[in-house]
This record gives structure tokens, sequence and C-alpha cells, in this order.
């Protein structure tokens, strides 16, 4: 449980998260990143560390083809592979047939925000904002009411809002920069 926020304004992307780490019963703070770099991409993961652990030491993602589309690059080599090594090393989930995890992945990639569901679909919205975790529906109303304020200040606002009032997810708040 956690909230992530990535903005793309300016042609850079703004992202900050939170560091609560736990679950309904118990409340932690981690010092590890939730966002990390992996090549080409930025990736910010909800749900367990886990996930993220596979994601650095064994996820493997070949280039893209001249003339691939992105969100088709990201479908056939990210998302496939990640499905893989989720299955490959005990992580996926079975229901009716269907393989998933408990995991939601912010992905900047090309300084483009996409998201990867838990059913591993691949998304790109059209706002210039995307929020994932616990605490997106109030960092969501707070990013559409900061739509004025300096990027730097509008996500990390967004998390401290969210951690305000959502009881899985606390400050510190960690924010970098993708320019």
């Amino acid at each position: 449980m956690t909230c992530i926020v990535a903005l793309k304004e300016n042609d850079k992307i703004y992202i900050a998260y939170d560091s609560f780490i736990g679950d309904d019963f118990t409340h932690n703070k981690t010092n590890f990143d939730k966002v990390i770099g992996l090549g080409e991409f930025t990736i910010g993961l909800t749900g367990y560390p886990r996930g993220q652990q596979l994601i650095e030491n064994y996820l493997t993602v070949k280039p893209q083809k001249a003339q691939q589309l992105d969100i088709n690059y990201l479908v056939v080599e990210f998302a496939n592979n990640l499905k893989e090594i989720s299955k490959e090393h005990g992580y996926s989930i079975v229901n009716n047939n269907q393989e998933e995890t408990e995991d939601i992945l912010l992905l900047v990639y090309k300084k483009n925000i996409y998201k990867i569901s838990c059913n591993y679909q691949v998304n790109q919205y059209q706002d210039d904002f995307l929020c994932i975790g616990s605490g997106t529906y109030h960092a969501t109303g707070a990013m559409a009411a900061l739509k004025t304020s300096p990027p730097d200040f509008r996500v990390k606002r967004a998390i401290e809002i969210a951690a305000q009032y959502c009881n899985t997810v606390c400050e510190p708040i960690k924010t970098m920069v993708i320019e």
C-alpha cells in the first residue's frame, strides 16, 4: 500500500512517492525506493516489495524494434517479460485461468507515463498525470485541484494530502525529476 504520482510538464516528468510499508494492522516506513531506474525505464511499484525485487534482479527487456510503436513494445516485450518472471518465481496469482499479480506499476518510458495493471495490461491516459496505490483517489483530487501550481510542488503536495487522509500513505515523501 502506497501512493506514487507522476506528472508530465514542460518535457519533464515529476515523480513523488511515500514511504509506507505494511497492511491494515501495521504501519511502518520503508528505506527502499519505491521508484527505480532500470535502463531506459523508470518504474514505480505498488504492492509487495517482492515484485520490485524480481524486477530489479530478473527483468530483461529486448531493445525496441525500429518502427515499433511504444505501446506495442511495452505490451509485447515489457509486460510479457514481467508476467514471465512473476510466473517463473512463483509470484503470479492464477484465477479462472487468468494470471495476475497484486502489484500495479507506474512506468515512465521515453518521457511518457504508463500504467501496468495487475493483469499486465498497459494503459496510457489523456491526463498529464497518473496516481497509483492506495492513496490514488486523494492524490488524484489534489492533482486536479493544484493544476495551476508548480509541478514539483504539485506532486509532493498530492502525496502529503493523500498521507493526511489515507492511513496507508505516510511521510517522508521522496521526489525526483526526469529531464
